[in-house]
């Protein structure tokens, strides 16, 4: 089946028939080697799903990506907040991702950083491709799922000799200036994948069950004597049952028989009589 030109804007299928998946995959099947470097603001695992199978054909991929305006840089955590809601909604599965950790290990892969500045510009360079050899992208769409299928955006696609060297030379100028950012990212997606051993998942319960109670500072008020003894493990709780009174108005003491519940209940007396 022949393939339609490329237009010169691309802008998702509104108007121009094109959307940037689409132009993209027909580039990179169109060479055995083909080179891919992205400038984005964010970017997540879809953007890559979308390019399948062709983006695995890749003899380079250099992704940089850039921060906010006026923000710290939050893309670990957008995207760590992103894949453990899909998790949950199962539109992802642990296998799905190590899948794209292992494409992201590649040495042919790099990802790195801006940290400079504001880098809201988005742009595409495809290399040792047939017919054009070079040919950019220069617009909106950010390397995600949506900017690349679904997002109303617009891009300019860039053919002539001179305005792709320019384009080289701002991205590797940008490149350049930029941090390593691969294992960072590879740290994150790594809590997605790996497997948990059964203490690990109990101690992880029971720091979430107790976790708002980890920062409080429990102690017995200085220069008040009691005639009610406790043995340290019912200080405790002692301590943890007047936190909660003091808070709420009222506590439930329910430890196992024998663990001293009448002598708990007999010092928050003594306190409030």
């Amino acid at each position: 089946m022949k393939q339609k030109p490329l237009t010169d804007l691309v802008d998702n299928k509104r108007v121009t028939g094109w959307a940037m998946a689409d132009a993209l995959k027909a580039l990179l099947s169109q060479s055995d080697q083909p080179y891919l470097s992205v400038a984005t603001a964010y970017f997540n695992l879809d953007a890559l799903r979308q390019l399948e199978p062709e983006i695995h054909k890749v003899a380079q991929l250099r992704l940089l990506v850039g921060k906010e305006q006026e923000q710290a840089f939050v893309l670990t955590e957008k995207l760590f907040q992103e894949v453990q809601r899909s998790l949950s909604e199962a539109k992802e599965t642990p296998a799905e991702v190590q899948r794209w950790c292992d494409f992201l290990k590649q040495h042919c892969v790099e990802v790195r950083v801006y940290r400079k500045g504001f880098l809201h510009g988005k742009a595409y360079l495809l290399e040792n491709i047939t017919m054009f050899g070079a040919i950019g992208f220069v617009g909106s769409s950010n390397f995600t799922g949506a900017g690349l299928t679904i997002n109303l955006e617009l891009n300019a696609v860039l053919k002539q000799q001179s305005a792709v060297d320019d384009l080289r030379k701002w991205f590797e100028a940008l490149w350049d200036e930029s941090e390593d950012y691969k294992q960072e990212l590879l740290d994150m997606l790594s809590t997605f994948t790996r497997q948990y051993t059964p203490y690990e998942i109990y101690i992880k319960v029971i720091y979430e069950a107790y976790r708002d109670r980890l920062g409080d500072k429990l102690a017995e008020e200085k220069d008040k004597p009691s005639p009610i003894a406790l043995a340290d493990f019912q200080r405790d709780g002692y301590l943890a049952a007047k936190d909660i009174l003091e808070n709420y108005g009222g506590v439930i003491i329910a430890d196992s028989v024998g663990l001293g519940k009448t002598f708990l209940a007999l010092r928050l007396l003594d306190d409030y009589a």
